[in-house]
């Protein structure tokens, strides 16, 4: 999505956001109405650093007991259906999944996920008994999967022009002027918080998962 040009990222809190396809506005929805309960899991992270396979382990985990492997909803839907993306799905009316997309409507523990930083969280998440999973992943790796999702999505909304040179999207992303960046900001803020509250945020590497 950072195939959009940079003057469509506006920055809030410290991170970049596009307004031109209401992101922005989906995050102050997130942040002014939803609610944390103690038994939410969330998984965060930076775009393109491993949260959709996190997703798939986080979901056949919490619900191996009423969903055997060869009955696993996983077979037939994509993560994303099953974990949803709180400002991307349940705050976005123009692409949320089918029902049950309400938030009352999702039985506990509630599976969530989101590219937010730590700093621009709900409170309710800060100061609830709810869990956090945050994984990141060698930023070099970041930076060439998230340049090759943009390619392929600025061609799905038939914005060819808008890509950028892999030289261009590499210096974005070093300034930090990209979605949901600064990069390094955005690990370190879950980084130290899984310092100071080992029992709240569980730090992932994409790396050791692998092995």
């Amino acid at each position: 999505m950072s195939a959009i040009p940079s003057s469509s990222l506006i920055k809030y809190e410290g991170f970049w956001y596009l307004h031109t396809l209401s992101i922005l506005r989906n995050v102050l929805t997130f942040q002014k109405h939803f609610v944390a309960r103690n038994t939410d899991l969330f998984i965060a992270g930076f775009p393109k650093t491993g949260t959709t396979w996190l997703k798939s382990l986080l979901f056949a985990i919490v619900h191996r007991k009423n969903h055997p492997i060869h009955h696993s909803p996983l077979l037939t839907h994509h993560p994303q259906e099953l974990v949803y993306n709180l400002e991307s799905d349940l705050y976005n009316q123009a692409f949320a999944y089918p029902e049950p997309h309400h938030l009352n409507q999702l039985e506990s523990p509630r599976l969530l996920s989101t590219h937010v930083s730590y700093t621009s969280l709900p409170e309710s998440i800060k100061t609830s008994g709810c869990r956090i999973l945050y994984i990141c992943r060698n930023p070099l790796d970041t930076l060439v999967s998230f340049y090759y999702f943009t390619v392929e999505y600025a061609k799905k909304i038939g914005k060819e022009d808008f890509a950028k040179s892999v030289e261009d999207f590499f210096q974005d992303f070093y300034e930090g002027k990209i979605l949901y960046g600064p990069y390094f900001e955005h690990v370190l803020g879950f980084w130290k918080m899984s310092l100071e509250r080992p029992d709240k945020v569980l730090f992932l590497k994409y790396e050791d998962l692998k092995r």
